[in-house]
């Protein structure tokens, strides 16, 4: 059935990793991938089994065409990543949730408990509640990728959204000066080095550093000045991005890129040493900045928006 709809199951593919790492007769492995994505379901179990290859033996991650979304995540978690051509497509790295409902059949009627147990009742649209309720789930789902790349291929979560993880296709050589790719080769080049001299594919290679291309203008290379450790502290870089936003203008998120710090939803769970400012003073950019990271806590915390407002330290949105 794979064979003919082109896809693999998950589990499968982990329980094959995993016996590759247990095999004494491997010494290397080339993962050879051609594939946009897919379902989510198991990803993050493949995903850890590889690590574990990874760590355990040489391995390196081969495009033979495409390596996008989800085959990404599960690709970047080998020690390196090669296409094989110019014209080969690696990124899309995002989530996707397509919603549809259909109408109420004529003389029925659904009764249903659980506000969040059925995406429409009776044909009606989805409520706000329950769209905002999809909404954090996507977020989190989306974290979760963002995560792993930057983890993968040694940079912040802030870099990886700016220049990884918005969705765009990167193709050939742009594939490479993004920091997806560590160069150009195919399977049976791949192999070969392997055979040959394994030892510079044991480890990940150096952290990432963003492209002068890609760089954003003006951006500052720390969150503090070398003399204020302080600036160098969680809380500091929290209030840091907060002081930049409120002096500029712009929105929390925006503050953190130009900054150059990651992990934005945790920073702004960071108690600040400020009060909050008033809902007057609020950019519209700092409102949408301020939603997505409540939504991000909700979702991880699995507590109320309200709850994760409060937590945020927000009480005007």
């Amino acid at each position: 059935m794979f064979q003919i709809s082109g896809g693999i199951s998950t589990q499968m593919l982990t329980r094959q990793i995993d016996a590759l790492a247990a095999d004494t007769r491997v010494r290397s492995v080339v993962f050879a991938a051609d594939s946009p994505g897919g379902s989510v379901l198991g990803v993050p179990a493949a995903v850890k089994a590889m690590r574990r290859l990874a760590a355990k033996k040489p391995t390196v991650s081969v495009s033979e065409g495409k390596m996008a979304s989800a085959m990404y995540w599960l690709g970047s978690a080998a020690n390196a990543v090669y296409i094989d051509g110019e014209t080969d497509m690696l990124g899309s790295i995002g989530v996707v949730q397509r919603l549809s409902w259909d109408a109420a059949p004529p003389n029925s009627l659904e009764l249903v408990r659980g506000k969040y147990k059925r995406l429409s009742v009776n044909g009606q649209p989805p409520s706000a509640e329950v769209l905002a309720h999809q909404g954090a789930q996507l977020d989190y789902l989306y974290t979760l990728l963002v995560d792993a790349v930057a983890e993968h291929r040694g940079v912040t979560g802030a870099h990886a959204l700016e220049y990884m993880a918005d969705g765009r296709v990167f193709i050939g050589q742009q594939a490479i000066k993004a920091g997806l790719s560590d160069g150009i080769a195919t399977v049976e080049e791949m192999v070969d080095r392997l055979a040959k001299d394994p030892e510079p594919y044991r480890k990940r290679p150096r952290v990432v550093t963003p492209s002068p291309a890609l760089r954003v203008a003006g951006a500052a290379p720390a969150a503090a000045a070398p003399g204020d450790p302080w600036r160098r502290t969680r809380r500091g870089q929290a209030d840091a991005a907060r002081e930049l936003a409120a002096s500029k203008g712009i929105g929390f998120v925006e503050a953190c890129k130009v900054l150059g710090i990651e992990a934005i939803d945790s920073l702004a769970a960071i108690p600040q040493t400020a009060p909050v400012p008033a809902a007057a003073v609020l950019t519209a950019q700092d409102r949408a900045d301020l939603a997505t990271q409540a939504r991000h806590l909700a979702a991880r915390e699995r507590i109320g928006i309200a709850e994760a407002f409060k937590r945020l330290g927000v009480t005007h949105c």
